[in-house]
């Protein structure tokens, strides 16, 4: 089967955006993130793919991203399922399982999605542009970094990309030249920070489940929202963040009745 090699452009800009990451069939786990960025106020929902394989219902997770009109794009394991490959994996999506109406669900899905937003074009990806096999992780230095794609999103209009594939949680900034850790970003003399990369993290169960919202507002912009850190102390953001939120875990791996924590909030610049 030849899936379509396209890239979706949304109409308008968007400021506050909810980030899933690889969803591998979590459907528990995604109705509540869903829950929680509806009272959050955020304008757009993206999803970064794997939508396929996994414990939970392949079919409910589909209607629930077409219910809350959430932006996903193609995963590699939705690419699998879609050509019947690697399916001699630890756990995956039966054929059985996926309905008709699933199935052009997933044959429609993008290869990628661009969107304006006031701090620039943003790029949502599984894994980094048009190569959904190709993550960056936290700790990724040297030869880990010298790709083809990352160099082709540097040299692009894009100020940011979120992607996932790694199921970690992750912001960091990229120059033309040099990589600067997200968490405290280094001054680097003489490199301006190019392109963000933002991986959503995942929903999948035996991993750290998480998801991330961020506000892409100019930085002279108010924000009064306060939110409750995991400690129990309130954390008033700056505008342009990006706040990494934690799913406790239940006794069964999937979300507990507990809310979500917000991990971290990172400044965009």
């Amino acid at each position: 089967m030849t899936l379509e090699h396209r890239v979706d452009q949304l109409a308008g800009s968007y400021t506050r955006v909810g980030c899933i990451g690889d969803v591998h069939c979590e459907d528990r786990a995604l109705e509540r993130v869903l829950a929680h960025f509806a009272e959050a106020d955020v304008d757009l929902i993206v999803c970064v793919g794997d939508v396929m394989d996994g414990l939970g219902d392949a079919n409910r997770t589909i209607d629930l991203l077409q219910e809350h009109a959430v932006r996903t794009v193609r995963g590699n394991h939705d690419r699998w399922f879609l050509t019947g490959t690697q399916r001699d994996l630890p756990i995956i999506t039966p054929q059985h399982a996926v309905s008709e109406s699933s199935r052009k669900y997933l044959q429609g899905l993008p290869l990628s999605l661009d969107f304006e937003t006031p701090r620039g074009l943003v790029k949502v990806c599984h894994g980094l542009g048009d190569n959904d096999m190709l993550g960056i992780k936290p700790d990724d230095s040297g030869y880990s970094l010298e790709s083809e794609e990352l160099i082709r999103l540097l040299e692009g209009p894009w100020r940011w990309v979120i992607n996932g594939h790694t199921h970690q949680l992750m912001l960091r900034q990229f120059a033309l030249q040099q990589s600067v850790v997200g968490a405290e970003p280094i001054e680097v003399p003489g490199a301006e920070a190019a392109l963000g990369v933002l991986n959503a993290g995942t929903l999948l169960r035996g991993y750290p489940q998480g998801f991330a919202i961020v506000d892409f507002s100019p930085v002279d912009t108010p924000v009064a929202q306060m939110h409750q850190t995991g400690e129990g102390n309130p954390s008033r953001p700056t505008a342009g963040h990006v706040g990494h939120w934690s799913l406790p875990p239940g006794p069964d791996g999937s979300w507990s009745t507990d809310g979500p924590r917000l991990l971290r909030m990172l400044a965009l610049d």
